[in-house]
């Protein structure tokens, strides 16, 4: 290039990936769990207000509950259906349930710890009780029956 060009010199192309090779390709349910691991990351930072931590939890747990109703239900019926052909990223269903399975449990085992260990003596030291049924007070009781009936 001559001193004062405007021109831009770019490398030489490469050839184009190979679009079949799996290692192109992120498994979606991974990918998913992988954003909810995110959602649980947001309630164990200690940075974030303790109710919002809650918050984080619980949202964590009803995605995972969404989860498992649609996609691993749809795995099973794959699996259960014989479906051979997998996504492009080349796992089997049973590899994605197994791949899955491993996630989810240390998700939980995480959630746990999170939940039992840190939140919740933190909400006892601040005297906010999560309590059963049996432990409400008779009103208490008749007053979540109606509300939860409607």
């Amino acid at each position: 290039m001559a001193l004062g060009s405007t021109e831009t010199q770019y490398p030489a192309a490469s050839s184009p990936p190979d679009l079949n090779d799996p290692k192109l390709y992120l498994n979606r349910e991974l990918s998913w769990l992988q954003f909810n691991a995110r959602v649980l990351e947001e309630a164990e930072d200690q940075q974030n207000p303790l109710l919002e931590r809650v918050k984080f939890l619980s949202i964590f747990s009803s995605n995972l509950d969404e989860f498992f109703m649609i996609r691993i239900s749809g795995l099973r019926e794959q699996l259960s259906g014989g479906v051979l052909e997998g996504p492009p990223d080349g796992m089997t269903t049973s590899e994605q349930l197994a791949a899955v399975r491993q996630e989810v449990l240390s998700q939980l085992a995480r959630f746990s710890d999170c939940w039992q260990n840190d939140i919740l003596p933190k909400l006892n030291g601040r005297d906010i009780a999560i309590l059963r049924y049996h432990q409400l007070k008779p009103k208490q009781q008749h007053l979540l029956r109606g509300y939860f009936s409607k």
